[in-house]
Parts: C-alpha cells; sequence; structure tokens
C-alpha cells in the first residue's frame, strides 16, 4: 500500500457555501476513528480506489481540518483488500437494520413487503422490493408516456429527486445515480435545478425507482463537496455548424472516470435544430440489463424563434459486441436499436443558460460538455479545471517549511486504541522516535530531552523510558521533543504538571533565540480511548499559548471539543499551514527535517573550519531554490558541563542560563540536515 495523509474537510466555507465548525469536526473524529472508511471516486462506492482512516485534528492558525490517511493500492492484493473492506463496510453500514425499524417499514407499507425485500439505510430507513411504489401509490402511473415517465406535477420535493407522500418517501429512477447503483447518491445539482424549472410552466416528466421507498421522519439529507459547475451566460446557438463534433477525455477523465469522449451531433429536422450528445464510457456496470451506460441528450430548437423547446435525457445500454462497433463509428451513424432508458422531457421555453446547465449537470463527473459549451471561467471555474486536471503536484518545499516569530502555532488532536499502549506501565513515559540514517534505523530521543528531564528532576516528577535509546543532537535551531505518555488515574493530572515544565523550558529557549522552533506531544489515557494533544510552533508563539491552557487539560472525552476551541481561538489569523508530512506514525506533529547521509557530501577543514563539499546536483539545487544551509547531525557519546564540570547529563545545570554550555566530549557523525534554522 501506498499511505498519503489527506485533509478530510476543514473548517471554512467550501465551493457549495457550507461550513463545518471545529464541533462538527471533532464530532465526526469521535464517531470514525476507530473504524476506516472506503474511498471512492466522486462518492461512487462501485469505484473504490482506497481505504481512509480518520485520524485527527489539525488546528492551523486560521483554519481547522479533519485528517486522515488514505492507503492506495500497488498491486492485485491490495485492491482485493480494499474490495473487501468496501464490501463489508457496506454490508455493516447499509443493510444491517433493527428489527424494530423492519417492523415498522411493514406497518407503514401495508403488509404489501414480499418475503424478497430486502431492508436498508442509505440515509433514511427503507427497503427495496419488487414495484413496491406502483402496489402502494398506483395513481402516480394512471398517465404515464410511452417511455414509463410520470408527470411531474404530481410530486412534492423534500429534496432533490426525493419526493413525500405521506410518511413514506420515493426517488428519482437509479439511472440519475453513479453507475445506476441505489449505494449512491441521486445527481442532486441536476435534480436541484430540473425541480426549478417545473416552477416556469413547463411540462416535466420524470422517472421514478420502483423498486424503492423509505420512511420520511427518517431522511437525512445527503451531501457531497465535490464541486460541480455549469455555464453562466447566454449566447445565440443558430449559427451552430451541423455535423458531429468530439471532444476526447484526457488521462485524469480517463482514469478517474472511465469516460472515453462526448460527441454532440447538430442537424435538422422538419422546422427544428436538433441536437443528440452521447457520452461513450468503458467502465462495465453490474446487476442492469446492459455492461456499458451511455448517458444520452436530445433536444430540440424552433428555427424560427431559436428558442429551445425540448430536452430529455435518457441511458443507452450497449453490450460488449454493440460497445465494440459504436468506437468505431460516430454519434450520427449510431444503430438505434439498443436497450434504451427515457429518465426525463421538459417540454416548453428553456432558458438558453438553464439549458447549458442542465446539460452540464446532467453529465456530472464529465466535463466535456462543459467545454464544448464554452462555460464562462470565473475564478471557481479556472481552480476547479485546473485541479481536476492535475494529478500530482511537487511536494518537496514542504520539506523546507518555516516558523518565524509571531505567525501563530499548529495544535494537533488526534485518537488512538488503548491497545496499542499497553506495553508502557509507567504513569509518565518517554517515547523514542525513529530515524533512518546510513542504511540503518535508529531508536533515538533529540538532546532537548536532557533539559526537560533535569526541569523534571527538579520538581520530582519521575520518567520512565522503556526502551533504549540514543541521544541525537541536531546543530539547528529546532527541538522536538519526544512524544510523553500518560496512564493510570493520574494521568490528566500528571499531564498539567508536565505542561508547567514545557512551559518553563519554552521560556528559557525563547530567551536564548527567539528564532528557535519547538514540538511536543502527550499521549493521554482516556476511558474509551487515547488522546494525543501535539503542539508546535515558535518559542514565542508557544510561550504565549501555554498560559492559556495551564490547567485546562480536558479531564473526560466530553471536554475535548471545547479544548480544541480553546487552542483555535488563541491562535494567530495569519493563513500558514502545516505540511501533512509533519504529522509522524505516533499520529503527532513534530518539526520534519530532511537528513542527508554522509555518501552526499564530503567534510574538508578550510580556513581552520569543517565545511561539506556537497557534488550532489539536487542538493546543492534545493540549497539555492530554498536558501538552505546544510548542518550536522551528531550522536553524543559523552559531554561535560562548562559551569560544574560534571557529566552534561547527570548535574542540574541547564544550558542556556547563567551562561552554561554542554561541551561534547566524544560523538560520532551521522550525517547532516538541509535547514534555514542553523545553529
Amino acid at each position: 500500500m501506498i499511505y498519503k495523509k489527506i485533509v478530510l474537510m476543514n473548517d471554512q466555507t467550501n465551493s457549495k457555501g457550507v461550513r463545518f465548525p471545529v464541533e462538527a469536526l471533532e464530532d465526526s473524529l469521535n464517531q470514525c476513528w476507530e473504524n476506516g472508511t472506503p474511498s471512492c471516486i466522486s462518492h461512487d462506492y462501485l469505484n473504490p480506489f482506497g481505504w481512509v482512516e480518520v485520524e485527527g485534528i489539525l488546528i492551523d492558525p486560521k483554519y481547522s481540518s479533519l485528517i486522515g490517511t488514505l492507503s492506495i493500492p500497488e498491486n492485485d492484493a491490495d485492491k482485493e483488500y480494499i474490495t473487501k473492506n468496501t464490501s463489508c463496510y457496506i454490508q455493516k453500514n447499509h443493510f444491517s437494520i433493527d428489527e424494530e425499524i423492519k417492523d415498522r417499514l411493514k406497518n407503514e407499507t401495508k403488509g404489501l413487503i414480499s418475503d424478497e425485500a430486502i431492508f436498508c439505510d442509505f440515509g433514511f430507513y427503507g427497503v427495496i422490493d419488487k414495484n413496491i411504489v406502483p402496489k402502494l401509490f398506483p395513481y402516480l402511473f394512471t398517465e404515464t408516456d410511452k417511455n414509463d415517465l410520470i408527470k411531474y406535477d404530481q410530486l412534492k420535493m423534500i429534496f432533490p429527486g426525493v419526493y413525500e407522500i405521506g410518511k413514506m418517501i420515493i426517488f428519482a429512477h437509479q439511472y440519475f445515480r453513479r453507475n445506476y447503483s441505489r449505494l449512491n447518491n441521486l445527481n442532486v445539482e441536476f435534480l436541484d435545478l430540473f425541480d426549478k424549472v417545473s416552477k416556469k410552466n413547463n411540462s416535466l416528466k420524470i422517472a421514478i425507482d420502483l423498486d424503492m421507498i423509505g420512511l420520511k421522519d427518517s431522511f437525512k439529507a445527503p451531501m457531497e463537496f465535490e464541486f460541480w459547475w455549469g455555464p453562466k451566460f447566454n449566447n445565440s446557438i443558430k449559427d451552430i455548424p451541423k455535423g458531429v463534433t468530439q471532444h476526447v477525455a484526457d488521462d485524469r477523465l480517463r482514469f478517474f472516470h472511465q469516460v472515453v469522449k462526448n460527441e454532440f451531433f447538430w442537424y435538422d429536422q422538419d422546422n427544428h435544430h436538433v441536437l443528440e450528445c452521447e457520452e461513450i464510457v468503458d467502465f462495465e456496470v453490474s446487476g442492469q440489463p446492459f455492461k456499458y451506460g451511455c448517458r444520452y441528450i436530445h433536444s430540440m430548437v424552433d428555427k424560427e424563434t431559436d428558442n429551445i423547446i425540448h430536452l430529455d435525457g435518457a441511458i443507452r445500454g450497449y453490450s460488449d459486441e454493440q460497445m465494440i462497433s459504436r468506437l468505431d463509428i460516430d454519434i450520427s451513424k449510431q444503430d438505434k436499436s439498443l436497450n434504451y432508458l427515457k429518465l426525463w422531457i421538459i417540454d416548453g421555453s428553456i432558458e438558453l443558460s438553464v439549458w447549458k446547465e442542465l446539460i452540464c449537470h446532467f453529465y456530472r463527473d464529465n466535463y466535456l460538455a462543459g467545454e464544448y459549451l464554452s462555460p464562462e471561467l470565473d475564478d471557481n471555474t479556472i481552480e476547479y479545471l485546473d485541479n481536476t486536471k492535475r494529478i500530482e503536484k511537487d511536494i518537496i518545499g514542504d520539506m523546507f517549511f518555516d516558523k518565524s516569530p509571531k505567525s501563530g502555532y499548529h495544535a494537533y488532536v488526534a485518537y488512538e486504541d488503548k491497545e496499542k499502549y499497553t506495553n508502557y506501565k509507567d504513569e509518565i513515559n518517554i517515547l523514542p522516535d525513529f530515524i533512518y540514517f546510513q542504511n540503518g534505523i535508529l531508536c533515538i530521543t533529540e538532546s532537548i530531552l536532557v533539559e526537560f528531564k533535569k526541569l523534571c528532576r527538579q520538581k520530582y516528577i519521575k520518567l520512565s523510558t522503556p526502551i533504549r535509546h540514543e541521544n541525537i543532537a541536531f546543530e539547528d535551531f529546532v527541538s522536538n521533543l519526544p512524544q510523553l505518555y500518560f496512564s493510570g488515574k493520574n494521568a490528566i493530572a500528571n499531564a498539567n504538571n508536565i505542561l508547567t515544565v514545557i512551559e518553563e523550558l519554552i521560556q528559557i529557549l525563547a530567551s536564548d533565540n527567539e528564532k528557535r522552533i519547538f514540538s511536543f506531544s502527550l499521549s493521554i489515557e482516556y476511558e474509551t480511548k487515547v488522546i494525543i494533544f501535539s503542539f508546535l510552533g515558535n518559542v514565542v508563539d508557544l510561550s504565549n499559548l501555554l498560559p492559556m491552557i495551564r490547567n485546562k487539560i480536558p479531564s473526560s472525552e466530553t471536554e475535548v471539543g471545547s479544548f480544541i476551541k480553546l487552542i483555535q481561538k488563541s491562535n494567530s489569523s495569519i493563513i500558514n499551514f502545516l505540511p501533512l508530512n509533519f504529522i509522524n506514525q505516533k499520529k503527532s506533529i513534530f518539526f520534519n527535517r530532511k537528513i542527508i547521509s554522509k555518501d552526499n557530501y564530503e567534510l574538508k577543514i578550510d580556513n581552520k573550519e569543517i565545511v561539506a563539499k556537497i557534488e550532489d546536483e539536487n542538493i546543492i539545487n534545493y540549497m539555492k531554490k530554498f536558501e538552505l544551509d546544510l548542518t550536522p547531525v551528531n550522536l553524543i557519546i559523552k559531554s561535560t558541563c562548562s559551569r560544574c564540570g560534571n557529566i552534561y547529563n547527570c548535574c542540574n545545570c541547564i544550558k542556556y542560563k547563567h551562561g552554561t554550555a554542554e561541551e561534547v566530549n566524544n560523538m560520532i557523525h551521522l550525517g547532516a540536515v538541509l535547514t534555514r534554522h542553523k545553529a
């Protein structure tokens, strides 16, 4: 598997005008942290491409985000794992229905549910059963047209594609859903606009899902936040030349949505300009009377008035043989003898801008129709096209992230299973880090731990380090304190006491150099989970934060949301995002460094100074582009105190105070880091 940290949602207003406050982010974290969810292309359960573990909330200056880890399969075994997990997730979340709910559905449907019925939870409690809607509401279908469409004015919409009848709800046809599956949401943008058109005295007809019904009071509106757009301006179409135009999909559209192309065919018929438009896809669907389903549009324009008087949409279904033949010809030569289902019809005058938008929304997830119809490129549309057509971006600059004074701090609150901490028996445990050096992995703590332990000794706070580790000195102005784990009945009190020690340490560091960056992490055992609170920032900003949260570590899991709001409220308003690769495997944040192996440079003496001779062009380019220095990383074997002369680890003196320095007597050079913070 390939693992990537991703932002799942944040607390800013999105392109659809919806905002999730930090309380909602914490509620989502609380509901989802124990169980993963499938990550599906465009919310399509039939097209899972990864697995997401929801992990924590990242509080940046001005923004807060829900963070997760996305697992992307690298081979067939990985894909099988994702497919199996998705299937289990669907069964557990959508088809495991309480008997009480089943009984209520049976009562509300007057005992008409058959023995083959499938009970479901798709954001509402419902049932899938052959022709259950005509059985319950036969009057809806007394005046259907030749395509079995019903008159739209009979329906009362409570949500796009969802219509109430008494205590029940019925739905637009399942072919309005991605890949024609009831597991997926309806095409909300299209169905919402379709409903608005109905209020302009047009004659509308629509296909209804005959086999699914739900309880109205259980319905929760689904929300999708993939930005989708439609044209916003008018222009004449009477001069569009006749014939076929093809828009071929780029790699992104082929990869994510299996769209091959869209074809647009204009011709004259009687007194009308006629448009036929078809999307060609190579995604195989299951459980339908066809193997490939292609969305199809038909429209008519009055030649004399240039008014659009008709628009309808359908699905053309192809077998393997039919699709092979279809790929060899264009839309003008296509045989009409296909598996064909009309979904909707609009008869009457349609504004050109609305006409364009209806077509674009019907082809949701496929921007080729929008390209053909030449939408006005407002800022949102330009940003959308730019983002959707770019699969990867260059993130190397994240490795050289900087934190200057008064730029705000970063905090991360994550939830973890208590089972992962069963090996730690003491009340306060130091958890060393593992880092890759010169073809090997070292268990390390950074040298700042020495000062921290001395301050704890002065306050008679006992620390436990269950794993043997090496003391590493990074010769820069960055200090990552190792993660601290608190367990037992005194966990909260001990965490608050440690917070006062960290506050004192940060004040000492700030008095020495205001450019220093510091991170720390407190993992605390609560009743049902371990909660990790970690912080990173310039020492000036952290020294302002810590007095505000002193003795305010949440005493229970229910207080975490309020604590996050406190952290968020006191932060800077400067926009400043922490790179997601600064979140480590222990679900805490730390200042990540770009480590350079000794093989990539040579140490030489120049004018009595040790300098590094670098021949690697990539390193040289990084240093020039990001204004970096190369600074050493050393394993400290022995050091003494300049003030008292004792072994530095054992004395009570603290460097940065009273002119005290740590004099290194013996060390091993391990490598170097590229940094803007050379000491």
